[in-house]
């Protein structure tokens, strides 16, 4: 077994139990990923692969790949997914795992499944309990605040001047300072990321019209890693890692907040710098003479 689905309703009523008795069940292999569905998992599991000989094959791929690559979503084993149940000072996520459907889709092959997967998102958890969902952006908001990237690319759609342009973020690294000050912890954010564009609408970016590029592509990061933060707080679920670190980095302050860490990091502040690099953008010359 490489993948466990878990279906809505375990995830909110029975998690805690169903998690105890696979951990020490010792056929359960520590490594294999686990997912959870909005609905049921069986729905899941009728889903036909559209490009993999099978559904475990292909799900396992979406989830070494696409998800990392992507940053849509995280890659989560048991081993993590238990620690993170027994922390003593952050909660848990999840995949999301969904169910499309090729068909309605335009141009799909007609002979194709008529049910197939996709995984986007993260479903958030307070203690063992399910208790809400990160779309797309929160959950690229969400990885930009845990984890540092180094592939893959992540697509981000950016207003500068009234013009769009796709910023491709391809790596980046964080960095969180926390404190407690008087019975509050503040935490200090801090984003750098690389990354290109590609507008074919103008042969050249001059400098200024690049650093304001720049500008606007970090406005976004700042906006949807303050997305994951929100839902963080809505949710009462410091997925997020922020009493973690407070907890590794100054055993005392967490020993003040340590009986009601929830509420205190309910009302921390929490501020976030970025600082997003261009280093391409896709000018190696002139445009084509293309026909009309």
């Amino acid at each position: 077994t490489s993948v466990y689905v878990l279906g809505e309703r375990l995830a909110k009523e029975k998690l805690g139990e169903w998690i105890e008795g696979s951990k020490r069940y010792y056929e359960v292999r520590p490594h294999a990923y686990f997912m959870v569905t909005k609905g049921e998992a069986f729905q899941v599991l009728q889903a036909g692969p559209e490009i993999s000989p099978t559904l475990s094959k292909e799900v396992l791929e979406m989830n070494k790949q696409t998800i990392r690559q992507n940053g849509v979503s995280l890659d989560v084993t048991l081993a993590q997914f238990g620690a993170w149940l027994m922390s003593p000072d952050r909660e848990a996520v999840l995949p999301a795992i969904k169910l499309i459907y090729p068909q309605e889709l335009k141009g799909a092959d007609a002979n194709g499944p008529n049910k197939a997967v996709a995984i986007e998102g993260l479903g958030v958890f307070r203690g063992t309990k399910l208790v809400g969902w990160l779309n797309r952006e929160e959950s690229i908001g969400s990885q930009l605040i845990m984890e540092n990237r180094s592939s893959g690319a992540v697509f981000l759609q950016v207003d500068v001047d009234g013009r769009k342009f796709t910023y491709t973020l391809q790596r980046s690294k964080h960095k969180v300072k926390s404190s407690l000050v008087g019975d509050k912890p503040t935490f200090q954010v801090t984003i750098e990321t690389q990354g290109s564009v590609a507008d074919p609408e103008e042969e050249t970016i001059s400098t200024e019209e690049l650093s304001r590029m720049e500008d606007a592509a970090a406005e976004k990061i700042r906006e949807i890693a303050f997305q994951a933060i929100d839902k963080a707080k809505e949710y009462d679920s410091d997925f997020l890692g922020f009493t973690e670190k407070l907890h590794r980095t100054n055993p005392s302050a967490w020993q003040k907040i340590e009986p009601h860490w929830r509420e205190s990091f309910q009302e921390a502040d929490v501020d976030v710098e970025v600082k997003a690099k261009i280093l391409d953008t896709g000018k190696s010359g002139p445009k084509l003479k293309l026909k009309q």
